[in-house]
């Protein structure tokens, strides 16, 4: 064991954290010599914790039945009760070393981001420079087929993911991009009289935390089309945008642009309690707007937010005290002028 934890840390180039449990249950009987064992691979100056003792958790449908050692059922619910009170106060050190007060947490290398061009019907993918090598798998799986080995990867299909080689050999991969969404996005119109209405395009991204982003109606729960007609405060509209807080919707702006982007803020009419929202506009990633706190009480915000020379719109809507499923937000007449 001593063993197996410098060769992590070796290998991470960290001193890793390490928490050991103490178990040796086996076919009805334990053994004092692996407790003993297992103890003294345990030092806190060395960043080795004490992990909770399992040898107690028996009984019916607490381990299975083979061999009697894994947890199954209410055994599980047992040893995370113990593994939760280990960490946070450690019972192996007469109650004065947490695992949490004494560790010194290490950032994860960061998730690369990949640049993204459209030409015709083609796509070319490029993720960032700095590493040892790279892998286009299609899916999820490492082990699938190489697609490619090059910072760059140009397809018209398929759903695509990188994976990439640091240095020390460990390995980081990229979020997974689907080709024919992205062939399939919108950019905004630059020829329209007046008013461009958002809900009229299919957004670049959109994500919403319960059920799908509605258009032209208020967001409803599980299913496409359960929402309402759009209404704030006996206010009623046609067109808009509907979600939930923790939604985000995207939309990819014409080069140079140079427009308004306008809409009445609120929550619906469907809702008459615990509703708390707080509703803002991105110029890409650069803020541009906040609004108040809404409730279901409030009227509905206008709003004007120059979007002039930013390559998207971000709409986002964060809870700010509200129930997820009261927190319905509605961009109502979301539109470019």
């Amino acid at each position: 064991m001593d063993s197996l934890i410098e060769y992590t840390r070796t290998d991470f180039g960290k001193d890793v954290n390490w928490v050991v449990s103490r178990a040796s249950y086996i076919n009805g009987a334990t053994s004092a010599n692996v407790i003993l064992a297992q103890d003294s691979v345990i030092n806190v100056a060395n960043k080795v914790f004490a992990g909770p003792s399992t040898d107690a958790v028996i009984g019916l449908d607490k381990r299975e039945t083979i061999e009697d050692v894994h947890f199954i059922n209410s055994g599980l619910i047992d040893v995370a009760g113990k593994w939760s009170s280990a960490l946070v106060l450690d019972n192996y050190t007469s109650n004065t070393e947490s695992f949490y007060d004494l560790s010194v947490p290490y950032e994860s290398n960061a998730t690369p981001e990949i640049e993204v061009s459209i030409t015709g019907n083609s796509v070319t993918l490029t993720a960032p420079s700095g590493y040892s090598s790279y892998k286009w798998v299609n899916g999820d799986n490492f082990d699938s087929p190489l697609l490619d080995s090059d910072r760059f990867y140009t397809a018209s299909s398929g759903t695509v993911r990188c994976y990439l080689t640091l240095t020390n050999n460990n390995v980081v991969f990229s979020p997974s991009v689907n080709i024919s969404n992205l062939l399939s996005q919108q950019t905004i119109s630059t020829t329209f009289v007046d008013n461009l209405y958002l809900s009229d395009y299919t957004p670049y991204s959109l994500t919403n935390t319960l059920g799908p982003i509605s258009f032209d109606e208020s967001v409803g729960d599980a299913l496409d089309g359960d929402g309402t007609p759009m209404e704030i405060n006996s206010t009623a509209f046609s067109k808009g945008i509907g979600a939930h807080s923790g939604s985000e919707v995207v939309y990819k702006m014409p080069p140079g642009f140079h427009a308004q982007f306008k809409a009445n803020i609120g929550i619906d009419d469907d809702i008459t309690a615990s509703a708390g929202v707080i509703f803002k506009v991105y110029g890409e990633n650069t803020l541009l707007y906040t609004s108040p706190t809404l409730t279901h009480t409030s009227e509905a915000l206008s709003i004007d937010v120059s979007i002039a020379g930013y390559s998207s719109l971000k709409l986002t809507i964060e809870n700010s005290g509200g129930v997820l499923a009261s927190n319905q937000g509605n961009w109502a007449n979301a539109r470019i002028i």
